[in-house]
């Protein structure tokens, strides 16, 4: 695993500002040797859970190496010196990884992507989830946050694999639900498991945000989420609406946004989509400008953190309802116009809640 503080030492690291915090590690800006190349440290917690997460998360990030469009790690390190010492690695395992530009994230809200280049996303991501999905890896977290704009926007890699799974032998599923609530497939919440079908609807409801500006199945609360999830309810219907998206484009999003997983294609096949089809210079020669080093504390998510539906953001209006709300609204009070108990059973959830939830709407 570790090669102890003196290999940490050898590698001449000198320790930046803290990028990001979460409930298992942190994550440092580091720079290697004279020429001060750029370089991530996520240093996990010193106890047996951060030990175990350390070594998951580096022997996922082995099985992608050398890929292009995953996340590059340079090994697993062991930091035993104490942070009072100026520019050192706090204690603990640490991760070293690639640094990149800036998450996908942080250009929703203030760019308008082309055809393009979500064109440029889409195969990016796919070529990395193939890969994976190849060795029987699945992601389980493929949000915008995960998705990293890199090489000043000439590639675009899937990092974060904290929650990445090895498919058991002879099934096509794992057990449990991890993630982030609105990327979430439907069979995450209705039969607890997840799947490669699953990831790819993750990157649908990825694209679809990226396309259309406006969350696929993000909502003001858990359980209009949750509802939204399960009866593929998207705010616009991706059929042209949107000036500049073409039918090809929304005939694949719609497949891989499809309820039954069994509808949804795999990442290989998604990429022999018409819509992704095209000359190999307009395709791979694509750039997303990025125009500065965008990693801070608010837009920075490396460290993993396992997300339940009742950790949904909370509304930022008050005393108002957004029309997405309010239409998912509309389809819970016809839910529970057929009877209280059957509402339960179809959204998964305790009584306790749809009891609320029916309050407030009553």
């Amino acid at each position: 695993m570790g090669v102890g503080m003196d290999g940490l030492m050898d590698l001449d690291l000198k320790l930046g500002e803290e990028l990001g915090r979460g409930g298992f590690a942190t994550v440092f800006q580091c720079s290697q040797g004279t020429q001060g190349r750029d370089l991530v440290a996520k240093v996990f917690k010193e106890d047996a859970k951060g030990a175990e997460l350390a070594v998951h998360e580096e022997r996922m990030l082995a099985m992608g190496k050398g890929h292009p469009n995953l996340l590059q790690s340079y090994g697993l390190f062991r930091s035993r010196r104490s942070t009072s010492a100026p520019g050192m690695l706090p204690v603990g395992d640490a991760l070293l990884l690639e640094r990149c530009d800036a998450p996908l994230k942080s250009f929703f809200g203030s760019v308008r992507f082309s055809d393009a280049q979500a064109k440029f996303v889409a195969s990016s991501v796919l070529q990395g989830l193939a890969h994976l999905h190849q060795l029987r890896i699945i992601h389980r977290d493929v949000t915008p946050s995960n998705i990293m704009v890199a090489d000043c926007g000439e590639r675009i890699v899937l990092g974060d694999l904290g929650l990445a799974a090895f498919l058991p032998e002879g099934s096509d599923f794992v057990l449990g639900r991890s993630g982030t609530p609105g990327f979430l497939a439907p069979e995450c919440y209705e039969r607890s498991v997840q799947g490669c079908c699953s990831d790819i609807f993750s990157l649908g409801a990825v694209l679809y945000e990226l396309l259309f500006s406006v969350p696929a199945f993000r909502r003001s609360s858990g359980v209009e989420t949750i509802l939204a999830t399960k009866l593929g309810q998207l705010p616009l219907e991706p059929c042209g609406l949107a000036v500049g998206r073409s039918d090809q484009c929304c005939r694949l999003l719609r497949r891989m946004l499809a309820t039954e997983s069994s509808e949804r294609p795999s990442a290989s096949e998604a990429l022999t989509s018409p819509w992704l089809e095209c000359k190999d210079e307009t395709l791979n020669n694509m750039v997303i400008t990025c125009t500065t080093r965008t990693h801070t504390r608010s837009s920075h998510r490396w460290a993993s953190e396992e997300t339940s539906y009742e950790q949904a953001p909370k509304p930022k209006t008050k005393g108002r309802i957004t029309s997405a709300a309010r239409g998912a609204r509309v389809a819970v009070a016809s839910a529970l116009g057929a009877s209280a108990q059957r509402a339960r059973r179809f959204l998964g959830i305790k009584a306790s809640k749809v009891e609320r939830f029916h309050g407030v709407m009553g």
